[in-house]
This record gives structure tokens, C-alpha cells and sequence, in this order.
């Protein structure tokens, strides 16, 4: 079958395997209460189970990507989601936090590997400009939409037959995904080996882990408590250090020169994107089943219209005339996302209608899902063939890097101040 002709069943199959990435992410939001009865988590370490996945996920997405380069796209696509179904697992059997948290940071390594080599296929197997645009929306509002969807999904599954079933869910849809991917995806060629910089991928996801639990233990602990003060300095060595080893390996994890204006630009405006988002989702389920008593399966459907713009905006800025990379559509899509913040943060009452906290959603997410696809295009408009693989694992990693520590910070502020106005 002629490269044209298998287009669709590739975009397809890697939309689904982005679906079930970005569903994990969130999927555990609204479960996250019942879990932490059952398994006795103290409410200073739930947000582990959620920032653990994106932390891991974001910290060896660069590994990822490079090794997606090196060895195959499609061998590390199916590499990857077969230890997340492998961790997928171990999470559903879990029994106690410690072996549930390891679960989802294996969940997060899998993903780390396989989201890059998607991306980049992706990327190769349509041509920059109007195609890999509207491949790209397609992409874009399957991940938007996944995360708004693993809400809606986790309280059906936690309300119905149990929250295990979070994560068993991911198995036979996964192991279907990685035989399609040998039926459909190309094989492509395999380069001469080189060394892969796990030191680096190790050490640079230590120093934002360490980093990323001093933000978390600043309200328990104070600011000028050992365990803060001993995480955060450490944490500033070994990112020192990887950069140091970054400049001595041959092979460094992320090459020098990838770091265009684009990139940059595109990769900062993720973390930001990904920051709001994030903290919108967990607060609002708090505040569905914490403050409105809403059951799991009802908070989970709160978020369906989110879902549905989140993913709609996203497709039609996709096929729409603009220039997607150009500032005005940028601007547009953070002033709407904004607005919506802003107006969502004021319906947080006991008394609001329907419609005044749906309202503020709905604007998020047609600017969440406008930003993610200009932001995503501008990441990788202009970046050699070659080096696409490392391209979609730095875009992927500001994403859940932006996840991980915009949860870390919103929950110290939110916790801080919920404590001064309990005094």
C-alpha cells in the first residue's frame, strides 16, 4: 500500500496510543479520594500519585525521544507501552501507596518512551505545513481531550466496579495497540548504535524530583526546615551536574544545536499552558465532590463539556487559515485561557449555578485547546528530520514537566492559604 494510503491508519493508531497517555494523566483525579481510603495515603501524599506520572514522564521523554532517533520509532513506541501495561498492572494490584506510587512512575517511564517515537512518526509521515497541521490538531485534541476524558472515565470506573479499573482498563487496549503497530506503522531504519546518556536521563530526573518535593514539603515543613532546604540544594547540584556531564558525553542527551527560537518559544508556552490546565482539573474535582458533595461518576461528567471544547477548539484552529505559529493566535489562546480561569476561580462557591461554573470551563478549554496546537506547531515548525524524535520528546517533557510542578506549587498555595483562614 502506497505512503498516502496508510496515512490515516497511522495517525489513527497513534492518536490512540496519545488518548491512553494523556487519559492516564488525569483518570486518577477523581478516583484520588476513594483511593487514599482505601490504601490510608495522608492528603500530604496524594498529589505523589498524580505528579510521580507526570514526573517521570517528563524526565525521560528526552531519553525517549532521542532513542526513538537511534534505535527505531516504532521499537520504542511498542517498547513503551508494553512497561506501561506491565506498571498498569502493578498499579491495579497495589495494596499499599508505596508499591502504587512505584507503579505510576513506571506508568510514566513507559509513556516517556513511547509518546516521542508517536510524535515523531507522526511528524514524518506527513509534510510540514497544511497536512501536519491538521495531523498535528488531530494529535493535539486527542491529548487535550484525553485529559478532560480520564476525569470522566475515572469516576465511572470508581463509582461502578472499583478504582483498579483505572488501570486494568489500559491493558487489552494497549496490547491491541502495540499488534497494530507492527501490522501498520513502517519498521524504518535503525541507525549505527551510539551510546544513550542514561546517566544524564537519570540525573537531571533526580534533581527535578528532589526540586519538585522541596516545593511540596515548603507548607508542611517551612521554608527553612532540613528537609526542604537539604532537597532543594541538592536538587540545584545534580541539574548542575548534568549539565556539566551534558557538555563531556559524546553523545549528549539533547543536542546543542536543536535549540532554535521556535523551539524555545513553543516549549516555555507548553509549560505554561500545561501549568493552568493541570491545577484547573484537580481543584475542580475537589471542589465537585469536597465542596458540592458531588459523587465520583457525577464529578467525572462535570468535565465532559471541558472535553468536548477542549478537543473541538483544538481540531478547527487546526484546519482553520491562521498561522498557526504566529503570536496573534498565541495571545488569543492564553487570553481565553485567562478569562476562563479567572472566571472559573469566582464560581468556586457554595451556591453557584450550573451554568456560572460551566461557563468559565468552557472558555478554558476552547483557549487551552487553541494555545496547545499553535504552541505545539511553533515547538516543531522547522526542525531537521533527523532530529524530530528529540524535538517531540522536549515538547512532550515541557508539557508534563509544566504538570507536575504547577501541581506542586498550586497545592502549597492552596494549602497555605486554606490554613490562614482556618486560624
Amino acid at each position: 500500500m502506497r505512503y498516502r494510503e496508510r496515512s490515516g491508519p497511522r495517525l489513527g493508531l497513534l492518536t490512540c496510543a496519545q488518548l491512553i497517555l494523556t487519559v492516564d494523566a488525569t483518570i486518577v483525579v477523581v478516583a484520588l479520594p476513594t483511593i487514599s481510603r482505601d490504601l490510608g495515603i495522608a492528603t500530604a501524599n496524594e498529589q505523589w500519585i498524580i505528579s510521580l506520572y507526570a514526573l517521570t514522564f517528563g524526565g525521560f521523554l528526552m531519553i525517549g525521544g532521542r532513542a526513538a532517533d537511534l534505535f527505531g520509532r516504532r521499537n520504542m513506541f511498542a517498547t513503551g507501552l508494553g512497561i506501561f501495561v506491565v506498571m498498569s498492572v502493578l498499579c491495579a494490584v497495589a495494596q499499599e501507596q508505596g508499591l502504587l506510587i512505584a507503579g505510576r512512575a513506571g506508568q510514566g517511564l513507559g509513556a516517556a518512551l513511547a509518546s516521542p517515537a508517536a510524535l515523531s512518526l507522526v511528524t514524518e509521515t506527513f509534510e510540514e505545513g497544511r497536512p501536519r497541521n491538521r495531523a498535528l490538531g488531530v494529535w493535539t485534541a486527542t491529548g487535550a481531550a484525553g485529559g478532560a476524558t480520564g476525569n470522566v472515565l475515572g469516576g465511572l470506573l470508581t463509582a461502578t466496579i472499583g478504582w483498579r479499573w483505572i488501570f486494568i482498563v489500559n491493558v487489552p487496549i494497549c496490547l491491541m495497540v502495540i499488534v497494530g503497530c507492527f501490522i501498520i506503522l513502517p519498521h524504518g531504519n535503525v541507525r549505527v548504535r551510539q551510546p544513550l546518556d542514561l546517566v544524564g536521563a537519570v540525573t537531571v530526573t533526580a534533581g527535578f524530583g528532589l526540586l519538585l518535593y522541596g516545593l511540596a514539603e515548603i507548607e508542611r515543613s517551612g521554608f527553612s526546615s532540613f528537609s526542604v532546604i537539604g532537597s532543594l540544594v541538592l536538587a540545584v547540584l545534580l541539574i548542575g551536574a548534568f549539565l556539566a556531564h551534558e557538555r563531556r558525553f559524546p553523545v549528549p542527551l539533547v543536542p546543542p544545536g536543536i535549540f532554535g527560537r521556535a523551539l524555545v518559544v513553543g516549549n516555555c508556552l507548553l509549560i505554561l499552558s500545561s501549568l493552568a490546565i493541570t491545577g484547573t482539573y484537580l481543584f475542580l474535582s475537589l471542589y465537585f465532590q469536597v465542596i458540592r458533595g458531588y459523587s465520583p461518576i457525577r464529578a467525572g461528567f462535570e468535565f465532559v463539556p471541558w472535553s468536548i471544547v477542549l478537543g473541538g477548539s483544538s481540531i478547527l484552529a487546526s484546519r482553520s487559515n491562521w498561522r498557526l505559529e504566529g503570536r496573534g493566535v498565541r495571545a488569543l489562546g492564553f487570553s481565553l485561557m485567562a478569562a476562563g480561569t479567572i472566571i472559573t476561580a469566582l464560581a468556586f462557591t457554595t451556591s453557584s449555578s450550573y451554568l456560572e461554573i460551566q461557563f468559565g470551563i468552557v472558555v478554558l478549554g476552547v483557549g487551552g485547546g487553541v494555545s496547545a496546537v499553535a504552541n505545539t506547531v511553533t515547538a516543531l515548525s522547522g526542525v531537521e528530520k533527523r532530529r524530530q524524535g528529540v524535538a517531540a520528546g522536549l515538547t512532550n517533557s515541557a508539557q508534563r514537566m509544566g504538570q507536575a510542578f504547577g501541581l506542586a506549587i498550586l497545592v502549597t498555595v492552596a494549602t497555605s492559604h486554606t490554613n490562614v483562614l482556618l486560624r
